[in-house]
């Protein structure tokens, strides 16, 4: 059975408008994209440590991100 992943508060990723703005980029595109890395890790992460009395982290997520192509091109833009 899978486990729910929860994120904390007004702290899930995709609620971020430039994550907003890089994925409406990629569809206008016809980019496949996913958000990965930290920034996944960090929101578990801090809703673990949320759950357990312990003070959140705070501060901005550090956004990674993999497309299939044109990767280059993309950043630019």
């Amino acid at each position: 059975m899978k486990k729910q992943v929860r994120f904390i508060s007004g702290r899930h990723p995709l609620d971020d408008q430039s994550v907003q703005a890089a994925f409406a980029l990629a569809r206008e595109r016809g980019i496949e994209m996913y958000l990965v890395g930290g920034c996944i890790r960090d929101a578990i992460e801090t809703e673990a440590v949320a759950a357990k009395g312990a003070p959140a982290k705070s501060g901005p997520f550090d956004f990674d991100f993999a497309i299939k192509s044109n990767a280059l091109e993309f950043a630019r833009d």
